[in-house]
């Protein structure tokens, strides 16, 4: 049986924010990287979240923005 005492609810409180700023940290590293790219290379692709074609650099898959009508046409996803 567990219980939950005042310190094993400090232990988990201390879990919790190091996971918080482990993915902190993990999300500067890629905002750092996306910065440094130099973004040649794009696949266009649907984005389930947003439902919408965007562009997506092949190398960090940094969000580039919407796809033109001709690279929608160009990659099937209009006539």
């Amino acid at each position: 049986m567990l219980i939950n005492t005042p310190l094993a609810m400090k232990n988990e409180d201390k879990k919790v924010d190091n996971i918080k700023k482990e993915i902190k940290n993990l999300e500067n590293d890629i905002e750092n990287i996306q910065e440094k790219c130099s973004h040649k290379d794009y696949s266009v692709k649907f984005i389930l979240d947003s439902r919408s074609v965007r562009r997506i650099c092949d190398d960090c898959e940094k969000n580039l923005g919407y796809a033109s009508n001709d690279e929608l046409k160009k990659h099937g996803f209009t006539k």
